[in-house]
C-alpha cells in the first residue's frame, strides 16, 4: 500500500509507478478518479499532526468530539462525533472523498487521527447484526423474509421503527421483548454509569448524512487496508439494505411502480447507500459479492426507470424542496423541483457502481448504460441545474442552483431538459446558489460527458473573473477539497 502515495518515475522506462496520483492507474475510493497534487498547500503536514493532537485531547478529557460544544461524557469511554442529532443539518463533514490530505503527505498522524475518529462515530453508530459465525446478517436470507419475500420489520436509520401504541417492528427477533432484569436491577442500585444519559442522547448518524461515518471507513480501506474497516463497511451496509431493500415491497423497489422519465424521490440518502454499498463490494469476497449483485441490479433499474430526458432523477412533488420556492421567487411553485446536491451524489455513486461492480467485462450491459445515464446526468449539470449570471463573478457566483424546477405537475408531465425549457421566473434574481458541491458535479460532466478542453477551461473562466481556473481552485486550498479533489486533479493533468 505504500505504492500508493509514491510517483516517482520508473529509473529504467520513465513511466510513472502506479499510484492514487497516475492517472493511468487511479483507485481511490470505488469512484477510482485520480486524486491532486498539494504541493501548494502550506503546512500540510503540521495541520494533520495540529488535528490529531487535538482530538487525543478531548479523548483523553472525555468529551464528545467533532462539534462546536464537546459534551462531557463523565467516567465513559466512548467518545461520540459530531452533534447529538443524527441528522444535523449543512455540509459539515458530508465527504463524498476524504482523506487526501494524509494520501499525498504520507502523514502518519493522519491515519491515527482516521483511526480515533472512526472509533468514535462507532460510539454512536452502534448498530449492527451479526450472526453467530460473526457474520453480517443477510438481508436477503428467507430465515429473515416473510413467506411472500417482504420485510417482517421496518428499520430506518439503524434503528426498529416503533408506532403507537409502543409497538416495535423488530419481528422475527423481538428484542424489544428481552428480559431487562439485569437493566433494571443495575438502575435500584444506584449504579447507572454517569455517562449513561449523555451518550443515549446520542442518534445514529441517518441516512441522508451516512457520508460522515462512511468516509472515515473507505480512508482506512483505500490507505490501509485495515480489516475492522471493512467489516464495519458491510455491516452498514446490510442495515442500509433493510431500510432500502430490493425485494417485494421494498424502498428500492417502489421507484419502479410509477411512470417511466419523469423523476421521482431518488436523493441523497439513495445515492449515499449506493457508494458505500460500492465501497464494500470492492473489498467483498466473492461470496458477499454474489449476495448483493441483486441489490446493485435494482438500484440501476431504479435510475434507468426515474430519470428523465433531461438527465436528472430527484423530481419531487411535495416536501420541503418542491414547496420552499424552487423559483427562487419567495412563492410555492408548482413545478416537480429537486436539489442539484442531491443530483451529484447520484453521479458520484453510479460512477462508483459502474467501475466496481459492472467493469472490467462483468456485466457489459449494464456498465454501458450507466455510462449513458452518466453522460446524460452529467450535461445536465452544465444545461439544466447551473445558473449562469454574467453579473456574478467568483467561487461565490456561478455554479449550480441550491433548487431548482425540472418539470411539470400531473400525469404525464413536460420535462425540462435545458435552460430555454425552464419558466420566465427562474431568472429573477435572489435565486439561492449551492457552489459547495459545483466542483463534484463537474468531475462527472467532464468524466462521463465529455473531455476536458480549452474552450470548458474558458468557459468555467467566464464566471470566476479570473484568468487562470486551475490557480482558482488551487487557491481555495483545502476549502471544499473533499468535494474538488477530483476535478484539481483533473485540472493540473490537463495543464501538464
Amino acid at each position: 500500500w505504500a505504492v500508493a502515495v509514491d510517483e516517482l518515475l520508473n529509473p529504467i522506462t520513465g513511466d510513472r509507478t502506479w499510484s492514487f496520483f497516475n492517472p493511468e492507474t487511479p483507485g481511490y475510493f470505488p469512484q477510482a478518479m485520480p486524486m491532486p497534487d498539494l504541493s501548494h498547500v502550506f503546512g500540510l503536514r503540521q495541520g494533520l499532526i495540529d488535528d490529531k493532537n487535538q482530538l487525543y485531547f478531548q479523548l483523553m478529557n472525555e468529551f464528545s468530539v467533532g462539534a462546536d460544544t464537546p459534551i462531557h461524557l463523565p467516567g465513559g469511554f466512548r467518545n461520540p462525533y459530531g452533534v447529538e442529532y443524527g441528522g444535523q443539518t449543512g455540509g459539515m463533514n458530508m465527504n463524498p472523498f476524504e482523506g487526501m490530505e494524509t494520501l499525498w503527505s504520507g502523514e502518519r498522524a493522519g491515519l491515527l487521527h482516521a483511526y480515533a475518529v472512526m472509533r468514535c462515530y462507532n460510539d454512536r453508530q452502534f448498530g449492527a447484526m451479526y450472526q453467530d459465525n460473526g457474520v453480517s446478517y443477510r438481508v436477503s436470507d428467507p430465515r429473515y423474509l416473510n413467506p411472500d419475500g417482504t420485510l417482517p420489520y421496518q428499520m430506518r436509520n439503524n434503528k426498529f421503527l416503533v408506532s403507537y401504541p409502543n409497538i416495535h417492528h423488530d419481528a422475527p427477533w423481538f428484542w424489544a421483548q428481552q428480559d431487562k432484569s439485569h437493566e433494571q436491577h443495575v438502575e435500584a442500585i444506584g449504579q447507572v454509569p454517569a455517562y449513561r444519559d449523555a451518550l443515549r442522547n446520542f442518534d445514529p448518524i441517518d441516512a441522508q448524512h451516512i457520508y460522515r461515518y462512511s468516509r472515515m471507513l473507505k480512508l482506512l480501506v483505500y490507505l490501509d487496508n485495515d480489516p475492522l474497516a471493512k467489516r464495519r463497511l458491510q455491516a452498514q451496509c446490510a442495515l442500509l439494505r433493510s431500510q432500502f431493500y430490493e425485494g417485494p415491497g421494498g424502498a428500492l423497489r417502489s421507484f419502479m411502480n410509477g411512470p417511466p422519465n419523469i423523476g421521482g424521490g431518488f436523493g441523497r440518502e439513495h445515492a449515499e447507500a449506493g457508494d458505500i454499498a460500492a465501497a464494500a463490494y470492492a473489498t467483498g469476497d466473492v461470496f458477499w459479492r454474489a449476495s448483493w449483485k441483486p441489490w446493485f441490479d435494482t438500484f440501476f433499474e431504479a435510475l434507468n426507470h426515474t430519470q428523465t430526458e433531461g438527465g436528472v432523477w430527484m423530481a419531487l412533488t411535495h416536501g420541503r424542496i418542491a414547496t420552499a420556492a424552487p423559483l427562487g421567487d419567495g412563492h410555492t411553485a408548482f413545478f416537480r423541483a429537486m436539489r442539484p446536491n442531491e443530483h451529484a451524489y447520484t453521479l458520484h455513486a453510479l460512477r462508483a457502481i459502474k467501475e466496481m461492480v459492472y467493469g472490467e467485462g462483468v456485466d457489459a450491459y449494464r456498465y454501458s448504460r450507466v455510462n449513458e445515464m452518466m453522460v446524460l446526468g452529467g450535461e445536465a449539470v452544465w444545461n439544466l441545474l447551473w445558473l449562469w449570471e454574467q453579473d456574478l463573478s467568483g467561487p461565490a457566483g456561478n455554479g449550480t442552483w441550491d433548487r431548482i424546477a425540472v418539470g411539470e405537475i400531473g400525469p404525464s408531465p413536460i420535462m425540462f431538459q435545458d435552460r430555454s425549457d425552464l419558466p420566465p421566473q427562474i431568472w429573477e434574481t435572489g435565486v439561492g446558489l449551492d457552489n459547495w458541491r459545483t466542483g463534484l458535479a463537474l468531475s462527472y460532466w467532464f468524466t462521463e460527458a465529455n473531455t476536458l478542453t480549452v474552450d470548458m477551461v474558458d468557459a468555467l473562466m467566464s464566471y470566476t473573473g479570473g484568468t487562470n481556473f486551475l490557480q482558482l481552485v488551487e487557491a481555495q486550498g483545502l476549502n471544499r477539497i473533499w468535494n474538488d479533489c477530483a476535478l484539481l486533479a483533473m485540472l493540473q493533468i490537463f495543464d501538464q
